[in-house]
């Protein structure tokens, strides 16, 4: 089974992300459509899990001010 090097991988995902079909890239760069569509799938959930770290991580902190502002509150009143 060949090996692909991280740079090689990158510059067809990028391909396929601009808009180049798997076919193409795959000619281009001789690696097997299959290959390429398990890497696109790792790419896209890297993406996804780190676009919800980021989110779950700005909702806490959000949720933390409202929880201060409302303590904060109670011993105003």
């Amino acid at each position: 089974m060949k090996r692909y090097s991280k740079a090689e991988l990158q510059q067809a995902l990028n391909l396929i992300e601009n808009g180049s079909s798997f076919s193409e890239v795959a000619k281009e760069t001789g690696i097997n459509k299959s290959i390429l569509a398990r890497e696109n799938r790792k790419r896209k959930n890297e993406k996804a899990d780190r676009n919800m770290n980021r989110d779950s991580e700005r909702i806490l902190k959000e949720n933390l001010v409202l929880f201060e502002k409302i303590n904060l509150q109670k011993l105003i009143d």
